[in-house]
């Protein structure tokens, strides 16, 4: 028994439905959800181009290391880092049940693992990585505007709202991002967060296979794909997560940079848009892309208890009679990306999206949990405008 999978991937849907999403949302989500793709590609590549030299029998292992992206056959769900995640996030039972569910779609897919020829062939990293760019795109497109629907989505909407969650589950090519984006939901839309925890890493979306060549160009379109690849991984690792993905991972980003350049000559198939990869995700170091727009209107600061001391940096928003100062932070990759911001007891005289440091005391009003400033100054913008968990 395979993985489920949901035909969302195909020519003939999911580029077309991608587009139309796209052209529904304002620009900056559509520029939020090319960042949260290239994200995506940077994070599974190291995976993806390890398991095309290790020896076949420890691609398992590696997958259940790895992030979580499921492509050969593991469910994304019995990853360690998604397990963990989600342990901490929603508590054992959550963490248990998903992978009880993944333990089992595994070993009815390694029981039919003899009749399937895609599990006795090489991995194409391109093709793997080609198959992503729909999912991931989709999922941050779907993301947002589950976010900007969510008033909406409360009383008779909910089982709405738990169908959509579930499919954006389902379009999550990352296993741990979607338990991360699970988390950033739960508070201000737990019916779309219980979605995708019941279907991301268990309910995947079905790549369109890539055309493969077999005539005179394939060496040197693989040996430009290569290179480009290499380029891309290596800039990642030498300039920084760029709030592309966690800074844990670039030390995996810099062997993988190796790796795609060790493959160079090795390689005998290589799809249309594999030298496209490599240089979409170098042009998406070399413009930047903006932090998303969306403000938290109350503190997501887990832990944090009245009489707390507490420093902080980010942009001051107006949020009723005071201020609300946010960053975003990233857990796993750019498609998890989400606020976390503190309320103010009172209102500070700064410009709209200034960014400012502050430190002051958590205290406990009529509206919950908020910050009351001991100091504050306006600071410039950081270099990487993001915190990682």
């Amino acid at each position: 028994m395979p993985l489920p999978r949901l035909p969302l991937g195909r020519l003939s849907v999911g580029w077309p439905a991608l587009a139309v999403l796209a052209a529904a949302l304002p620009a900056t989500d559509r520029h939020a959800a090319l960042a949260s793709a290239a994200g995506t590609l940077f994070e599974a590549a190291p995976f993806v181009l390890a398991a095309e030299v290790l020896p076949r029998r420890w691609a398992a292992a590696l997958e259940g290391a790895g992030c979580g992206c499921g492509r050969r056959g593991v469910p994304g769900a019995a990853s360690l880092p998604a397990t963990a995640l989600c342990w901490l996030a929603f508590g054992p039972l959550a963490a248990g049940a998903r992978l009880g569910a993944a333990a089992l779609l595994w070993a009815a897919r390694r029981r039919r693992a003899g009749c399937s020829p895609e599990l006795q062939l090489r991995p194409d990293p391109f093709r793997e990585l080609e198959g992503l760019i729909v999912p991931a795109a989709g999922a941050s497109l779907a993301a947002q505007a589950l976010a900007a629907a969510g008033p909406a989505l409360h009383g008779a909407w909910l089982p709405l709202a738990a169908l959509g969650g579930a499919a954006l589950g389902a379009l999550v090519p990352c296993a741990t991002a979607g338990v991360a984006l699970a988390a950033g939901l739960a508070h201000p839309l737990p019916a779309v967060a219980a979605g995708i925890l019941s279907t991301a890493g268990l309910v995947a979306a079905r790549a369109r296979p890539s055309e493969q060549l077999q005539d005179q160009t394939i060496f040197a379109r693989t040996r430009f794909a290569s290179v480009a690849l290499a380029a891309a991984l290596g800039a990642l690792a030498w300039r920084g997560p760029a709030g592309l993905v966690n800074p844990r991972l670039l030390p995996f980003d810099a062997a993988a940079a190796a790796l795609a350049l060790a493959g160079t000559f090795r390689r005998r198939t290589a799809s249309r848009a594999a030298p496209a990869l490599g240089v979409a995700l170098a042009a998406t170091l070399a413009t930047g892309f903006a932090v998303p727009a969306s403000v938290a209107s109350e503190t997501t600061l887990a832990g944090a208890f009245p009489g707390q001391a507490v420093t902080f940096a980010g942009q001051a928003f107006r949020s009723g009679n005071g201020t609300t100062v946010q960053r975003f932070a990233i857990a796993c990759c750019r498609l998890d990306a989400s606020p976390v911001a503190i309320r103010l007891t009172r209102r500070l005289a700064v410009p709209r999206g200034a960014w400012i440091a502050l430190r002051g005391t958590f205290v406990s009003d009529a509206q919950g949990l908020a910050v009351r400033p001991d100091g504050w100054r306006r600071i410039a913008a950081p270099a990487d405008p993001f915190v990682y968990r």
